[in-house]
């Protein structure tokens, strides 16, 4: 079975500035364009961030405030969605170079729904003119802080953001911020089964898989694009995609999307952990071939000496002219019901069984391979 017959873990949802019951872990707070910043700035900054814990408020990603005549904003979190300031809050204070105020920035309507209406007149708009007022209570030109791949949850509806410019980790949205909207170009998933390697999960302490993995890295990926067999790596630990619906499609991970996590944890083999020049080189070779090496080889390094033995073996001017190749051994016939009881029942060249009344070239050790194998 592709995907596990158990409740999915969740749906994946990525809201801005939902009402939060958590605490978050980690806070990074950034200033915003400014010609200099004083240290009376600095320390009335620092006092608000203490008001909101000591109080346990909740903040967000991309929230602003006012302190000491300068803006400030909360450039990142963790949870990604944000939640309640608490005395075990992590804070980095990065403010030494202040982030951009931003000429432009695109959107992308990440959902197919109501595709016919005026996605900013009906979305956005509402939404930057209520930042807006909240800001001119507190004298604020920015709206909020937007770092690319971010993405805003309005009226049950996702945005992300594509672009900013200037590029930069974040920058500063405000009345003067040009803004272009347009409809996601790439489909999204129904569902996807995604497990972990079981070598590079945490073994001191635990954790959940999908909040504490799979969640986080969707959701700072929304125009990533997963296939099955594909790879990813977040926080240390590596998952392979092992099924998506529909098959065979690349996709997009939506706040629609339902998530499986359910199954054992892959073993790694040789060629999981192979660097993916070495492994793309392996995989040009005949699949029978490929498999007696990784079978034997111990390690990397095994498998890399022995690669590069083959290819002194197969490059130009190297091996047996098609003349020694066809004097080796004799031709035979493969009679399915005759051989039924043999050990070789497969051209180790391509793996293939062989076929009743298939030309075969038998070697004097009595091995089969076929004539163009």
């Amino acid at each position: 079975l592709k995907f596990p017959l158990l409740v999915p873990s969740t749906c994946i949802r990525s809201l801005m500035w939902p009402e939060h019951q958590h605490v978050l872990d980690q806070l990074e707070v950034v200033a915003i364009a400014t010609a200099s910043l004083s240290s009376q700035a600095e320390e009335a900054a620092r006092q608000w961030i203490s008001t909101r814990r000591a109080s346990r408020s909740s903040v967000a990603s991309g929230e602003v405030f006012s302190a000491g005549g300068h803006e400030f904003a909360i450039g990142s979190c963790h949870p990604l969605a944000g939640g309640r300031l608490a005395p075990t809050t992590e804070v980095t204070w990065s403010v030494g170079i202040p982030i951009p105020v931003l000429d432009r920035v695109q959107f992308t309507h990440l959902d197919t729904e109501d595709s016919n209406v005026d996605l900013y007149e009906t979305y956005l708009k509402p939404f930057l003119l209520g930042l807006r007022d909240e800001r001119q209570k507190d004298s604020g030109q920015s709206l909020c802080v937007l770092a690319k791949d971010q993405v805003l949850a309005l009226r049950g509806h996702e945005f992300g953001v594509r672009a900013i410019d200037p590029a930069a980790r974040y920058g500063a949205l405000t009345a003067a911020t040009s803004v272009f909207i347009c409809e996601v170009e790439s489909p999204a998933l129904d569902k996807v089964h995604v497990l972990p390697y079981e070598d590079t999960l945490p073994a001191a302490y635990s954790y959940d898989l999908f909040k504490d993995f799979l969640q986080p890295f969707f959701q700072a990926h929304p125009f990533a694009l997963y296939r099955e067999g594909d790879h990813f790596v977040f926080r240390g630990a590596r998952f392979q995609v092992m099924a998506t619906d529909p098959v065979g499609v690349s996709a997009r991970v939506s706040n629609r999307t339902m998530v499986f996590c359910e199954g054992e944890a892959l073993r790694p083999t040789i060629l999981d952990l192979m660097p993916a020049e070495l492994r793309e080189d392996l995989q040009r070779l005949p699949r029978g071939l490929q498999a007696l090496l990784l079978n034997t080889m111990a390690n990397e390094e095994a498998v890399r000496g022995r690669l590069n033995e083959v290819h002194q073996v197969l490059r130009p001017g190297q091996g047996l002219s098609k003349a020694d190749i066809s004097s080796c051994g004799q031709v035979v016939r493969w009679d399915t019901a005759e051989r039924r009881n043999e050990t070789q029942q497969q051209c180790m060249v391509c793996l293939s069984e062989f076929a009743n009344g298939e030309r075969l070239r038998q070697l004097p050790c009595n091995h089969l391979f076929h004539c163009g194998c």
